[in-house]
């Protein structure tokens, strides 16, 4: 099914910015950061979550060679993670500590759970479930890790039979926002009975929160007759009083809007079409930052053929932002991976060539 080998094709990163600061293995000077970053990898055929830590060491903290391990995601204290693993042909849920002990498996079902996600008090997991594995269809629900209760958010909401992937609560933790894979639109729904507040028009994607939790941004085309190859970034406030604003951009193939920690600007890959954004040097997909208040676009950088749309992430002071490239460069036949590091303030990049990181996020920031 081709969702579900898209999904499986997923992981997270956290790595450990003291990392950055090997000279053998990063160009330009170290980092002054010590956040870490998680991720998964896959090594011969075997997928496990892994840790970089402050001394530069990698290390594979599941190691389960007849197991596959996806979707890490951290507890909102950093304690601990939850992460899917293959058992029985199906991923399930499964909680370990942040030193990768004390698993236990949260879920047993026959079919298969993907994109966990703490809600911001950690009483509470959200992720998608395959309910209809014939069509690949999925809904969203939630699994109290008090009570074991499992909840189904999408089967019937006001009416409309929704089904959604991609789950993620609201910063306040009052919203759970997912992806409606029927009719590639966002909904938001209050907690806790699912009370639908918010959607996006149809063919909306890439939905992302404010830090505030009182608007998200989604990617969409430019008018609904899509008479433009060209995406503009919406930001939607939930408050129905108040507009959407949308930034038409001079690029196409736009994915992936992420907030700034502050909300001021907006990280997003996009590929150029012609004028001043353009660059000879990058034909392919590229970095760009967006001015929540001018609307002012700048590139940020250059990913030559492919900036995957799985592994952007701010680092929680809003000092840099972790991405991911291709670089066919070297071996037109196979891309070299690169997990790198840009500062939006000084523009300067520490890449990691070889590292295949997937949906990278970073170390909780109350810790």
């Amino acid at each position: 099914m081709a969702i579900k080998a898209t999904l499986r094709a997923v992981g997270v990163m956290v790595l450990a910015l003291g990392v950055l600061c090997g000279a053998a293995m990063y160009a330009g000077a170290a980092l002054d950061l010590w956040r870490v970053v998680m991720f998964t990898q896959e090594v011969d055929g075997n997928t496990d979550v892994y840790f970089a830590d402050a001394t530069g060491r990698v290390v594979n903290i599941t190691n389960t060679p007849e197991q596959d391990e996806n979707f890490p995601a951290w507890s909102p204290d950093g304690t601990r993670i939850v992460y899917t693993a293959i058992t029985d042909g199906n991923q399930e849920l499964f909680i370990m500590n942040a030193s990768g002990r004390e698993r236990e498996q949260l879920t047993r079902t026959s079919a298969d759970h993907v994109t966990p996600v703490w809600s911001p008090d950690g009483s509470t997991i959200a992720y998608g479930f395959l309910t209809n594995p014939v069509l690949s269809q999925f809904d969203v629900f939630t699994f109290n890790l008090e009570t074991g209760e499992r909840r189904n958010f999408t089967e019937q909401s006001e009416n409309l039979v929704l089904f959604g992937l991609f789950p993620q609560w609201s910063p306040t933790g009052e919203h759970l926002m997912f992806m409606d894979t029927t009719r590639t639109n966002v909904f938001i729904t209050a907690l806790p009975y699912g009370e639908i507040v918010a959607q996006s028009p149809p063919g909306t994607s890439f939905p992302s929160w404010a830090p505030d939790g009182e608007a998200f941004a989604y990617v969409g085309p430019r008018d609904r007759f899509n008479r433009f190859a060209i995406d503009t970034i919406f930001v939607q406030p939930l408050d129905e009083n108040e507009s959407t604003v949308p930034y038409v951009i001079d690029l196409t193939g736009i994915r992936q809007p992420v907030f700034s920690p502050d909300g001021e600007q907006i990280v997003f890959i996009g590929e150029p079409l012609t004028g001043s954004m353009r660059s000879r040097n990058a034909p392919g997909t590229n970095l760009y930052l967006l001015e929540r208040d001018s609307g002012d676009i700048t590139l940020l950088a250059e990913g030559g053929q492919n900036i995957a749309s799985d592994s952007l992430a701010w680092s929680p002071d809003g000092a840099y932002v972790a991405y991911r490239y291709n670089d066919f460069s070297l071996n037109a036949g196979n891309a070299t991976p690169h997990l790198c590091f840009v500062s939006p303030r000084s523009g300067r990049t520490h890449c990691l060539p070889g590292v295949e990181a997937r949906d990278v996020s970073w170390q909780p920031d109350n810790l």
